[in-house]
């Protein structure tokens, strides 16, 4: 796997020294390329002065940072699983004994992806610091499951900036509602022991002693563990992207817009796209494209 990193130059005399600032272990580097480096090139197409646009840098690496981390432990997780399902053995039947064994590890690591992910939204809430400043924008954590961020907005910006802000509330915070929701609850519940927690046992992996199927921690009925994992990765990186997107759109340049285009995940490719209006109006006019109210 190649490490993707991001290295700063001081050409103070006498020496040059480059400093790594971050390290991308993802695959493909998409969070060194699609996020940090595409939202800071998209940054130099906006009113943001040298000093704000350095701030606004800052945190972007931060939040890419707590990025890595939310992905190192899914992915810690998901070959320790790997490992385990690959050391399992069907039951000896003429031992009355059947042992199960809870992997500690498992759980470990699943606590500490739920407490990357929310530490990531907070550190996420402060890229709009640069943007609006410190007066206008003094929120500290992603508080109320993202409501906070919409009661700070809907305060602390004029009446000619509600349709952006309806905007928002629509096109992220309800869209993104019911995954973010799920998933700060169920780091609630254990880290906070809230509606008793979550069982540890739950967190084996073992073979049936009849039917010798692998067992394997199951997040519902129908989702293994790992697949929640991954289905939360996926939400956060699209949501961060997004979050992004839309409060740097607050200091765009005139004449500049910027549209989702689309792009899967896992592609190193951004969907946020940065053009002229008149650009924008002619993609528009193409088959597809639909106004949301």
């Amino acid at each position: 796997m190649t490490t993707h990193c991001i290295t700063l130059t001081d050409s103070t005399p006498p020496l040059f020294v480059h400093k790594k600032v971050f390290e991308d272990p993802t695959p493909n580097g998409i969070v060194n390329l699609r996020y940090v480096q595409h939202f800071f090139t998209l940054s130099l197409s906006t009113t943001l002065d040298d000093s704000e646009r350095e701030q606004f840098f800052r945190i972007l690496l931060l939040v890419a940072k707590k990025l890595v981390s939310v992905w190192r432990h899914k992915d810690a997780f998901q070959r320790i699983e790997e490992q385990l399902i690959g050391e399992c053995k069907p039951n000896d039947k003429t031992s009355p004994v059947f042992t199960i064994e809870t992997s500690q590890d498992l759980f470990l690591e699943f606590d500490e992806f739920l407490v990357q992910v929310k530490s990531e939204l907070d550190y996420l809430v402060k890229l709009p610091i640069p943007i609006f400043g410190r007066k206008t924008w003094n929120l500290r954590t992603f508080g109320g499951k993202g409501e906070d961020v919409m009661k700070v907005l809907r305060r602390n910006l004029g009446k000619s900036r509600k349709p952006q802000v309806d905007g928002i509330q629509k096109m992220l915070f309800d869209t993104n509602r019911d995954w973010l929701q799920a998933t700060i609850h169920a780091r609630d519940k254990i880290n906070h022991d809230i509606d008793g927690g979550i069982s540890f046992e739950d967190f084996a992996v073992f073979c049936h002693p009849e039917s010798e199927v692998i067992h394997r921690p199951m997040w519902s009925q129908g989702q293994t563990v790992s697949a929640f994992l991954d289905v939360i990765w996926a939400n956060l990186f699209r949501f961060t992207e997004d979050f992004t997107a839309m409060f740097l759109f607050f200091r765009h340049r005139p004449g500049l817009t910027m549209y989702h285009g689309g792009a899967a995940m896992g592609l190193v490719k951004s969907p946020w796209v940065n053009v002229p209006e008149s650009v924008f109006d002619e993609i528009t006019k193409q088959s597809g494209w639909h106004l949301v109210d």
